[in-house]
């Protein structure tokens, strides 16, 4: 199932994670979006797809929709992020880089926004 709508935060989320991506795995970002299933690939999918859900805010149908794939391959990906970053040091590398990194996502939803402006 895929997201009808995207909403403007998810889109900025997107190209964030993106070229932490791709500037980790060494992959280009528009090969990351591609349906390529090449193992060096795949590990970028998952970790865009893994930083992507990290935040709480974006469904996994509106993952989906970014990603150009089905809410089941995002629940896939994040299973399989999760369960690599356990034992894989570069999954681990990845997860340890956005963890150090200040995410703000309460700037990007409705209430973030409304106490900014106030």
């Amino acid at each position: 199932m895929k997201a009808t709508t995207v909403p403007a935060y998810a889109k900025d989320r997107l190209v964030k994670g993106l070229v932490l991506a791709s500037t980790y795995w060494g992959i280009d970002p528009d090969v990351i979006l591609t349906k390529t299933r090449k193992r060096s690939v795949m590990n970028a999918k998952h970790s865009l797809r893994w930083y992507l859900i990290s935040s709480n805010d974006i469904t996994t149908s509106v993952v989906g929709t970014l990603t150009d794939c089905d809410h089941s391959n995002v629940v896939y990906s994040v299973k399989t992020f999760n369960n690599l970053s356990e034992f894989d040091p570069l999954f681990k590398g990845f997860k340890d880089l956005v963890n150090t990194q200040p995410i703000k996502s309460s700037e990007l939803t409705i209430e973030g926004k409304i106490k900014s402006i106030l």
